[in-house]
């Protein structure tokens, strides 16, 4: 465990090293913010409340979307396919390591270094320009804290499921952007489900995707009960474990593959 724990830190001297790019996030990330801010006040002139969640709450939930979407940020998938391209993985599969345990300690170490390079000024700007997007309570934010870990489970495992289809596909083409809008546009990180109709939000509920994003937001602003947000919780980790196992699954087939054709 001690060299996976080094990967971490490894990962987050290096995101320090890189200016430019933390530089250039921050400001995407305060154009969101301020667009996000501006469309829900409008969204929201002349209504109190809308689905149930008034303006506030609103505006709570688009600032801590982007804030979350920081540390949503994992580097297997780009990474799985740019080492089979060049055949690189039949070494790293030689190598007195979990090649996937390496890369989720890589992005694990991604994630703490957004907190600090990325979330915590986003979180200073936003109070001072939009609002101190507090949570609906103590309790909320710890289940909070719960379902996001459970979140950055079930999109990472996603990653590493679309990465290693890379060991069969040469080339995915654009199939990797058209997964990632698809992602942001059902999890709710930019609208909410519960904004659409119910037959929908019924469809969604039998889809990872919301459990990404709207899960541990609609725990933070205080949309779900107590008794919603833990079975809410419950249904994360049974996404986890059936990803889990699908990527089990998938590896076990992906790295006999490997050995068969590399010999």
């Amino acid at each position: 465990m001690k060299a996976y724990f080094y990967m971490v830190k490894i990962r987050m001297q290096l995101s320090l090293t890189y200016r430019f790019e933390f530089i250039t996030s921050i400001f995407v990330q305060i154009v969101i913010l301020i667009a996000n801010s501006f469309l829900w006040r409008v969204l929201y002139a002349n209504k109190t409340t809308v689905s149930g969640v008034n303006m506030k709450q609103m505006l709570t939930y688009s600032i801590m979307s982007v804030l979350i979407s920081c540390i949503f940020y994992y580097d297997v998938e780009n990474g799985l396919r740019s080492r089979i391209r060049r055949g690189d993985i039949a070494i790293d599969i030689l190598k007195p390591i979990n090649i996937f345990a390496m890369y989720f300690f890589n992005d694990v170490g991604n994630a703490l270094n957004a907190v600090i390079q990325r979330i915590l000024p986003l979180l200073l700007i936003a109070a001072l320009f939009i609002q101190l997007p507090l949570p609906a309570s103590p309790t909320h934010l710890l289940l909070f804290m719960v379902s996001t870990a459970f979140s950055f489970l079930i999109m990472w495992l996603m990653g590493v499921l679309f990465g290693m289809i890379n060991f069969w596909v040469i080339n995915l083409g654009p199939l990797g952007n058209i997964k990632e809008m698809i992602i942001r546009l059902l999890s709710g990180s930019i609208i909410p489900v519960w904004f659409f109709p119910v037959w929908i939000q019924k469809v969604f509920s039998f889809l990872p995707f919301i459990y990404t994003y709207q899960q541990p937001l609609g725990i933070y602003v205080g949309k779900f009960t107590m008794g919603e947000a833990l079975f809410g919780i419950e249904i994360q980790l049974m996404w986890v474990l059936i990803l889990y196992g699908g990527y089990r699954i998938m590896k076990n087939r992906a790295l006999k593959n490997v050995l068969i054709q590399g010999g």
